[in-house]
């Protein structure tokens, strides 16, 4: 009986390893393929090339303006200042490079005129300098035209008479008229800058284009155009 247990349990002691080495071992479950994500790049029908989308770059300055590039009173004194400037801000290069160009043309005959103004200021002093002198020298050997001048109104009225002094006197006048002129053209080109940089700030968010351009028959007219999109059956 002992010699029994003493087998049951080198048996049990030596035969469990190899209960154990024997039983089955269970495969690995597959790993299902991963999907490839679908690609939804849009590309050109014809070549097949990605179309990128342009970057936005003016797209936080615009939110802050409420949609347009620039607020339409900053422009407006910016071409107020600097005829071109509010142009220039809205988009509009072409409209600010003639409003500069126009300014400048106005600001150069301006100073031009004032030049020749004062060349005739300066010219009709000059006679009028020469003209009291000469009359003072015949007034030392001519007794009546010494006691002529005695008048202090007397040597004015030689000088006016004098036709050299009279003509340089309409000159300085035709030249005075002529910078009022210029003035005039400056300030109002200055102002019609402002107002059109004004305009265009507003029409900066518009698709459409709007202008002024020659007809036909020699007038101008108003010229609209929008833009459309094309159908989808047509892209």
């Amino acid at each position: 009986m002992r010699r029994a247990l003493l087998a049951a349990a080198a048996a049990l002691a030596f035969g469990a390893p190899g209960a154990v080495a024997q039983q089955p071992t269970t495969p690995p479950a597959a790993t299902p393929p991963t999907a490839t994500p679908r690609d939804t790049t849009p590309r050109d029908t014809a070549s097949g090339v990605p179309r990128v989308a342009p970057p936005r770059l003016a797209a936080k300055d615009s939110a802050a303006n409420g949609g347009l590039r620039v607020k339409p009173g900053v422009a407006l004194i910016h071409s107020i200042l600097l005829p071109g400037w509010g142009q220039l801000d809205a988009g509009a290069g072409t409209r600010a490079a003639v409003y500069f160009a126009g300014e400048a043309a106005n600001i150069g005959m301006l100073t031009k005129t004032w030049l020749k103004l004062a060349d005739a200021r300066d010219r009709r002093a000059a006679r009028r300098t020469a003209i009291g002198d000469s009359v003072r020298v015949a007034a030392q050997t001519d007794t009546l035209l010494a006691k002529r001048l005695d008048n202090p109104l007397a040597l004015d009225t030689i000088v006016a008479g004098d036709t050299l002094f009279q003509r340089l006197g309409k000159l300085t006048h035709a030249r005075r008229r002529q910078r009022e002129d210029w003035i005039t053209y400056t300030v109002f080109w200055m102002l019609a800058s402002g107002v059109d940089a004004f305009v265009t700030a507003q029409l900066s968010d518009f698709p459409g284009d709007v202008g002024i351009g020659p007809k036909s028959d020699g007038g101008v007219e108003l010229r609209w155009s929008l833009p459309t999109r094309r159908p989808r059956w047509l892209r």
